[in-house]
Parts: C-alpha cells; sequence; structure tokens
C-alpha cells in the first residue's frame, strides 16, 4: 500500500476533496485489492452487484510460468472478501466477466471467459457453492471477448466470433440444455474486429448488444438490438465526433432507457474523448452526443447510472495511440459534465465502475502499483471503505471501528486502529492542502489495539487527513472539524 500511496500522493487529497461534491463516492477511500507482484488484468463488465450488501468480482492473473487464473471473489458487507481461484490453466485464459441476479427464489452468478478460442461459462448459486462449467460456442474456434447480462431469470452472452474470413457479433441466452444461440451475419466488425470487444445489455428479455463496427469506412459504435426474442435482429450507429469510435460501455435504468459512454481512440497524436448518449425507451431515440471529457484525452470509458440521471463516468487517459496511466472521474451533478483527475500512473487500461454498497459507488482499475513492469499489475480500489479489502494473504493495517469518532467532530476527536505487525507506527495529520500540520504518534508498538485522541482547540474549521503507517503500509482518511 505504501507504493501506491508514494505514486498518487500529488493526487491524492484532491481526490478525496473532491469527493465530497459527490454523494456517490462520499467517504471515497484508496486501497489494493490484489497485492502478489503478478499480473492482474480486469475486463470491462468484471464487477456485478448482488443487491446492496453484495458484489462480485473477477480478474485473469498471468503467474508468468505460462499459467493464467481466472480468480473470483465475492464481497459480502459483514463477511469480508472471499477469494477463489475457479480455473487455472494454460496461458490461454482471457476477459473474464460477471453477472449476477438477486431474487427470492433465484439467486445466481455467472462468470463467461475466453479460453483456448472458445467462450466458456461457469455458474453458481450465491452464495457460492460449485461452479458448473459449460463451451457456449460452437462455430469457430476463434471466438473472443465476452460480454454478458441478465434478462429475466437467464444470462444473455455476446462475442466476437471469426470463421478466418470475417469478425462478426454472436449472441446466445439461456443455460444448460436450454442454451440458443446464433451470428447476427449483418454485423460488419471490419478488418480489426478482434479489437470489437461487444457490451451487452438486456432490458426485461430483449437483448442490447454495442460494439465497434465499420460504417462506410470509418469505425462507429453499432447497436444491435430485438424489440422481443422471436423478432429479427435491428442495427443502428452512434456517431460522435471522434474520428474513429473505439469502446462504449452501458448501462439501462428500470425504464428501460440505455445509457451509454463511447470512447474514442484515434492514435497518432489525434484528440480522442469520451462522449455520452442516452437512448429513451419510449421512442427508441437518441440524443446527440454530449462531451463527457472536455479537454482530456480518454479512453475505455465506464459508465454508471444513478436515479434522477446522475451520471458517473470512469476512463483512463490516453495520448496519441498510448495509454498515458491518467484515471479520470466524471460526472453530471452540476448538470454539465465535469472531469477531475484522480490518479498517475505509469499505464492504466481498463477502469471498472460499479454501483455497489447502498449510495456508494466504487472503482477498480488495473496498474502497475511497483512501477512499469508489466509483471506487478494489480487491482486498485477507490470507494467506501469495505471490510476485509485488502488480499488476506499481506494484511495491511487494519482499523478498529469507527475509524475516527466523532465525525464531523468540535475539538476533539478519538482514532482507533488496530495493528496486525509490530513495528514502527507514525500517525500524522494533515491540512487540505496537504500540509502536515501535527504528529500524534511516531513510536515502536508490540500487536494490538490503539486509540489516539486529537486535540484540534488551536485549528481552524475544516476538512483535514490523518494518515496511519506500519511495516510499509500506509493509509489515509478524513475528518471534518466544525467549530
Amino acid at each position: 500500500m505504501s507504493m501506491l500511496m508514494r505514486q498518487i500522493v500529488s493526487v491524492l487529497f484532491v481526490a478525496l476533496v473532491f469527493s465530497l461534491a459527490s454523494a456517490q463516492f462520499n467517504q471515497a477511500v484508496w486501497d489494493t485489492i490484489t497485492n502478489d507482484n503478478f499480473e492482474d488484468k480486469l475486463s470491462p463488465q468484471a464487477i456485478a452487484v448482488n443487491g446492496y450488501e453484495q458484489f462480485h468480482l473477477v480478474y485473469a492473473k498471468n503467474l508468468n510460468t505460462g499459467r493464467v487464473q481466472l480468480c473470483y471473489r465475492f464481497y459480502d458487507m459483514l463477511a469480508g472478501f472471499s477469494p477463489e481461484i475457479i480455473a487455472d490453466s494454460g496461458n490461454n485464459i482471457h476477459n473474464p466477466v460477471v453477472a449476477s441476479i438477486m431474487g427470492d427464489e433465484y439467486s445466481e452468478v455467472a462468470v463467461a471467459y475466453e479460453r483456448d478460442g472458445d467462450i466458456w461459462v461457469c455458474v453458481n448459486d450465491i452464495p457460492p457453492g460449485e461452479w458448473e462449467f459449460q463451451n457456449i460456442s460452437d462455430f469457430t474456434n476463434g471466438d473472443m471477448s465476452p460480454s454478458i447480462d441478465y434478462g429475466y431469470n437467464s444470462p444473455h452472452y455476446a462475442w466476437i466470433t471469426y470463421d478466418h474470413v470475417s469478425y462478426k457479433i454472436a449472441y446466445a441466452h439461456g443455460e444448460g440444455d436450454t442454451i440458443f444461440s446464433e451470428i447476427i451475419e449483418d454485423s460488419e466488425l471490419g478488418q480489426f474486429g478482434g479489437g470489437a470487444r461487444p457490451f451487452i445489455v438486456v432490458y426485461e428479455n430483449s437483448p442490447h448488444i454495442f460494439y465497434r463496427g465499420l460504417n462506410n469506412s470509418a469505425y462507429n459504435i453499432h447497436h444491435a438490438y430485438k424489440t422481443h426474442q422471436d423478432s429479427s435482429w435491428i442495427i443502428e450507429y452512434l456517431e460522435t465526433p471522434n474520428a474513429d469510435d473505439y469502446s462504449v460501455s452501458a448501462m439501462a435504468n428500470d425504464l428501460g432507457d440505455i445509457y451509454v459512454a463511447i470512447s474514442g481512440n484515434d492514435g497518432w497524436g489525434m484528440p480522442s474523448h469520451v462522449y455520452y448518449m442516452v437512448r429513451a425507451h419510449s421512442s427508441g431515440a437518441w440524443t446527440a452526443p454530449e462531451l463527457v471529457t472536455g479537454a482530456y484525452s480518454a479512453s475505455n470509458a465506464s459508465i454508471l447510472y444513478r436515479p434522477g440521471h446522475q451520471l458517473y463516468i470512469a476512463s483512463c487517459g490516453i495520448s496519441g495511440n498510448i495509454y498515458n496511466g491518467n484515471v479520470y472521474l466524471s460526472n453530471n451533478l452540476s448538470g454539465s459534465f465535469e472531469t477531475q483527475l484522480l490518479a498517475t500512473y505509469p499505464s492504466v487500461t481498463q477502469p471498472v465502475l460499479s454501483d455497489v454498497i447502498g449510495e456508494y459507488g466504487v472503482l477498480v482499475f488495473d496498474a502497475p502499483i511497483g512501477g512499469e513492469s508489466s509483471q506487478d499489475i494489480e487491482i486498485v480500489y477507490y470507494g467506501p471503505q469495505l471490510n476485509g479489502i485488502i488480499d488476506n494473504e499481506q494484511p495491511p493495517i487494519s482499523f478498529g471501528l469507527p475509524n475516527v469518532y466523532p465525525n464531523p467532530f468540535n475539538s476533539r476527536t478519538k482514532i482507533a486502529f488496530t495493528i496486525d505487525r509490530p513495528g514502527r507506527v507514525t500517525l500524522d495529520v494533515f491540512d487540505i492542502a496537504g500540509r502536515k500540520v501535527e504528529s500524534l504518534m511516531d513510536k515502536d508498538l508490540p500487536v494490538g489495539k490503539y486509540e489516539m485522541t486529537w486535540n484540534a482547540d488551536s485549528f481552524a474549521s475544516g476538512m483535514y487527513f490523518y494518515r496511519l503507517s506500519n511495516a510499509g503500509n500506509s493509509v489515509t482518511r478524513k475528518m471534518l472539524l466544525l467549530k
């Protein structure tokens, strides 16, 4: 964690202050979910929400020995994270995605991934038990980049299929012996179709598939959909001012309105931006594209919709055709989109937003924590503090509950924490500008629970941060002084 804090120290305080203006990311903290010096890679649908108390996370772990593991983590507010390796094979597991459904009589999680040129699915009950595996692609040995969503009580899938002549979009729905699959013959992905990466959302039982397709020698985001399961596919084009639209993220609300974030990737120094559009379910009409990222060049956006047309869009920076490591978070809470630089790393390729715990949102992305090495890419977390967020193999500093109380406070507050490793412990307080204003502790401590009181009589009202460091780990939290 200390490496993470060192790399983002210049923007951490800005990020935390920015979160105060957004109820969705109020009380956001930074952490790492993985910390194992391997290459952990996310896909655009790496998180699935299971009500307001649970969520699922999947990613591929490259062990650098010719083996890739399909990793899954189920988070429960009461029990914390439950890590699990779903599959372990040669270097042929890619692009895992996850979806879940929660009901009184039917609760399930499904994971789809690419393996040996096929699309595999594994399904499990909630809470997870035994996984059931199935190969759902029977077209060619060139199937890749799956996407997944639930409609009614069964999962729907979309992926790219290649028959050594052309790239098309394939679609399937159902489970077990009742899976129905087809190729959307009119989907034209062009010679670069392998990078189209579809994104599927399902409203009621009607699939909507978004993908990068070829349209009159230009690449735009295409929208293929059915009005019901027995109808023919309808395909339309979504155009933005980008010269080349590269990727798309989509989300449907309870009324069937569909919100999309479209990213460009023009390369060769040409500016690329993220645009937002919405399709009204009642009319089927799309709004004109609205610029999200302003002057920032960005790509691989992930969209999160909240009731009241509140939108959050995360994206990663791009310079020419190179990811520059910037992580952006945009929202429209002020009536138009505002974009904030959250952090900068040597490289970031895939941020993923999700609506996880009640009113709170979570952003995860893959980044090289220890430097530029592709063999040390971890999953970075920005969101509400969760029980057991850190990898159990390397426990960081943990905190008693509450962390700081009262908060907000008048003149005095107490900071409670637990030290899991003996050693030097420092506890410092910083002001809103990032200046250290007081040192509360700097001494060797054994393992145990501790509590410190901060007397802020001589300090002005405002936001402050306390940072606790121990055994190479460092965690920062905020507190509000009101007089």
